[in-house]
């Protein structure tokens, strides 16, 4: 069973690294299509009078009649024009329609990668719910063996609190680390955190793999009700704490590569967001 969940959380980081790539594709695929549009600012008036020539054109009123009660804004977004282009277009109006046409195949393409990356969404949440399901009967299966995951159990936050003090102190001098991009460092999830008090906070996270920035050892994998799962590693110049998480995949004494998964966290039954706090140690002194 743990190797079924293994090839499942494979897949999923796959799924996600697509994801990024494809949010990537359809950031400068708005830009280009914003930029086309910028390209026919104030010339709504040459849009009006195009349309209105093609909309008592023999080749086009069956399709552009339509268009007589819409707003320009409306009109250029259309991919129509695209597909019926009439040869004998007076000269006056093909620098207007060759824009139009230029704004239309881009906002196709958005289009089209949109529909892709939410294919792609829609494919990691099916996975997520059969991975949520896998590791339920992964639990039943080791219970009823006896067997329980190697996972630290604390009362409280202040009991894992005075061991990761303990631990950092261990490794003094070591000091939280305040700003994160000094650092380039890629803190483990496609979330943009929030800064505070010297901690990274992840808020509306739904269905994800929180993944290690660096190579490293796992020094304590544990959980409490009040943080949920908790990981704790380090490398011999850095020491990262990742509270929140709602399975752990990585335990105490095993080491990880970058990008590695340390941990998941799934949505809740009740559409509700969930958090991930990072907080990140930077150790002058080797350990």
């Amino acid at each position: 069973m743990q190797g079924v969940i293994n090839t499942s959380i494979l897949e999923i980081q796959k799924l996600e690294d697509s994801i990024q790539t494809q949010q990537l594709t359809c950031n400068a695929l708005q830009d280009q299509a914003t930029a086309e549009r910028d390209k026919l600012k104030n010339q709504e008036s040459h849009i009006i009078t195009l349309v209105n020539y093609l909309n008592h054109s023999k080749d086009f009123s069956p399709f552009l009649s339509v268009l007589s009660t819409k707003e320009v804004s409306e009109i250029i977004h259309l991919s129509i024009l695209l597909k019926y282009v009439s040869a004998s277009l007076p000269e006056k109006f093909k620098d207007t329609f060759e824009r139009l046409k230029s704004l239309a195949a881009a906002r196709h393409e958005l289009s089209q990668a949109q529909s892709h990356l939410s294919s792609l969404e829609a494919k990691k949440r099916q996975n997520f719910s059969v991975l949520k399901k896998q590791f339920s009967e992964l639990e039943e299966l080791l219970e009823l063996q006896n067997k329980p995951l190697p996972i630290r159990h604390f009362d409280s936050a202040s009991q894992i609190e005075a061991v990761v003090k303990r631990l950092t102190d261990s490794a003094s001098p070591c000091q939280k680390v305040k700003n994160l991009t000094d650092l380039k460092i890629e803190i483990p999830i496609f979330y943009t955190p929030a800064m505070e008090d010297e901690t990274l906070f992840y808020k509306g996270i739904k269905d994800s793999i929180v993944r290690s920035p660096f190579d490293a050892k796992v020094i304590l994998s544990g959980y409490s009700a009040e943080t949920e799962g908790v990981i704790l590693i380090r490398t011999r110049e850095y020491i990262m704490l990742v509270e929140g998480l709602d399975k752990i995949v990585s335990f105490m004494g095993t080491r990880v590569k970058e990008q590695q998964p340390l941990g998941l966290i799934f949505s809740c039954s009740d559409n509700a967001d969930k958090s991930l706090k990072v907080t990140l140690w930077q150790c002058k002194q080797r350990m």
